[in-house]
């Protein structure tokens, strides 16, 4: 009976132990500056970098994911904030270029799952959505007088079309990498998500999966 009671403390003490760990590195997220540099590698942006970093490395693919989410979160804006601003190539860039990291590191690397490879390319869907709202604001500035919101403009359709063009082939690896059985809800994820957007019309789906096109 004593051996079982101690048992069941040492187990709650665990999960008391993991939680705070959590609930620590969820504090030190929503404490961070909402600060950026020009180079990832340097300065501010290098230390919102090492958080991806350290929240990746958690072997719990819950917390992982929940504290992905919560770390993009917290240094997200909305496309009208991006739109009123307008910061030029290094104030957007790095933000988003962090965004994207978020995402890419649950669906890449060496502790991946079925669970954060769906989660990431979740995240990449909502980054094409805000994407999309951006260029509904600034559908009339398209080629106009202004120099600066049309160089905005062209920035932003610019990262867009480049996702259709190099980032929706990830998919590919994702599937192959997945367990059979978690494929076909990958696949309507992924028809779901993606296939409906503008920017599938200059990809060739056939060289995706013949699950993706069937």
């Amino acid at each position: 009976m004593m051996n079982r009671f101690l048992g069941t403390i040492g187990l709650l003490l665990v999960m008391v132990g993991c939680g705070s760990g959590g609930t620590s590195l969820e504090r030190e997220i929503n404490e961070l500056p909402d600060q950026w540099s020009a180079e990832w590698k340097s300065g501010a942006s290098s230390n919102n970098y090492a958080m991806l970093s350290r929240v990746i490395s958690l072997t719990n693919v819950q917390e992982r994911i929940r504290l992905t989410c919560a770390l993009r979160r917290h240094f997200w804006k909305s496309p009208e904030w991006y739109v009123s601003r307008r910061l030029g190539i290094h104030g957007e860039d790095a933000r988003l270029l962090f965004m994207d990291g978020c995402a890419s590191r649950l669906i890449f690397g060496d502790n991946v799952t079925s669970e954060s490879v769906l989660a990431g390319w979740r995240m990449r869907a909502e980054i094409l959505d805000d994407l999309e709202r951006i260029m509904e604001l600034t559908a009339g500035d398209v080629g106009g007088a202004d120099i600066e919101k049309s160089n905005f403009a062209y920035r932003v359709r610019r990262k867009y079309e480049l996702f259709f063009s190099h980032r929706i082939s990830d998919c590919i690896g994702s599937y192959n990498a997945l367990p059979s059985e978690c494929r076909p809800s990958f696949v309507e994820q992924i028809k779901r998500d993606f296939f409906g957007r503008k920017g599938m019309e200059k990809v060739d789906v056939h060289s995706l999966p013949k699950a993706f096109w069937e």
